[in-house]
């Protein structure tokens, strides 16, 4: 199992990553941990001891999350990861009054380069519409409601019949 693999428990309840003779942590949790193409590099999404949450990547990134990732996506070379979060219900800030169903299901997009999108409705979001592209492996697509944005900007005009998966291939994960 690659999760059990990097993704060591300590005596204290908590967990720690070691990757590459390197560990990274403690983590009260480690909830997705992805590599890149060649295996040599890392993202992952945990929360620390006092429970916030972070976007780390072995190069050395280390980026605040403010809710809880539900999907991250790496780069074939590792090095820039986005994370798709939900609303957190984390005990501590959730507060029953002031939150709607509408709150309650939108997501929101952070990047390694600390770049936030949102929020979206999350019942209209899917995973596939976020990937990245074969020929430019750190630049990564976004459709939203029929546009296609780069890297979280300028829309982009993509001819019809054009798909992410035939043209771009599928999103970047390693899972093994």
């Amino acid at each position: 199992n690659f999760f059990d693999k990097f993704v060591i428990p300590q005596d204290d309840g908590s967990m720690v990553i070691k990757f590459n003779g390197k560990t990274f942590g403690p983590y009260r949790q480690v909830y997705e941990i992805l590599l890149s193409t060649d295996k040599s590099k890392f993202g992952a999404t945990v929360s620390d001891i006092n429970r916030k949450k972070f976007l780390i990547l072995s190069v050395g990134k280390n980026i605040p999350l403010n809710g809880l990732p539900n999907r991250m996506y790496l780069s074939p070379d590792g090095t820039t990861a986005i994370v798709r979060m939900g609303f957190d219900f984390d005990v501590d800030n959730f507060d029953p009054s002031s939150i709607n169903m509408e709150t309650a299901t939108q997501v929101t997009i952070v990047t390694s380069d600390g770049g936030k999108y949102g929020p979206y409705n999350g019942d209209d979001f899917r995973d596939y519409y976020i990937w990245f592209c074969k020929t430019t492996p750190n630049h990564w697509i976004m459709e939203l409601n029929g546009k296609y944005l780069l890297d979280g900007k300028s829309p982009l005009n993509i001819p019809d019949g054009f798909s992410n998966q035939n043209q771009c291939g599928k999103p970047a994960r390693t899972i093994l």
